[in-house]
């Protein structure tokens, strides 16, 4: 019924969400570097499920924030985003429409 409402494939959100016991258990890694003016990020998930969900990240400069959008599915999802000046913080799902666990949260 759902997904002739919506018009859309929902058996991956089903599989995931509804008939399967775990949730997404997220460990993030970045350095930033000053020659190339990239920040790189690895999203980890560290739960033996691999999700596939969309994630937002919010970084904050001292120019203000960015907002990226990535797509989680592998083990490790590497994101390079360019950057002029370091970051002193990221955020994770900034509007919080995710379910998951950070367990290095900054």
């Amino acid at each position: 019924m759902t997904e002739e409402v919506s018009g859309k494939n929902l058996q991956t959100f089903f599989k995931q969400w509804l008939y399967q016991p775990q949730h997404p258990i997220l460990r993030v890694n970045s350095n930033y570097n000053s020659s190339t003016q990239q920040i790189e990020i690895d999203i980890i998930q560290e739960q033996s499920y691999l999700f596939d969900t969309p994630l937002q990240i919010e970084l904050t400069t001292n120019e203000g924030k960015i907002t990226k959008a990535v797509q989680l599915k592998e083990k490790v999802t590497h994101v390079a985003i360019a950057l002029p000046s370091p970051t002193f913080k990221i955020k994770l799902d900034p509007q919080a429409r995710l379910f998951y666990e950070l367990v290095n949260p900054n």
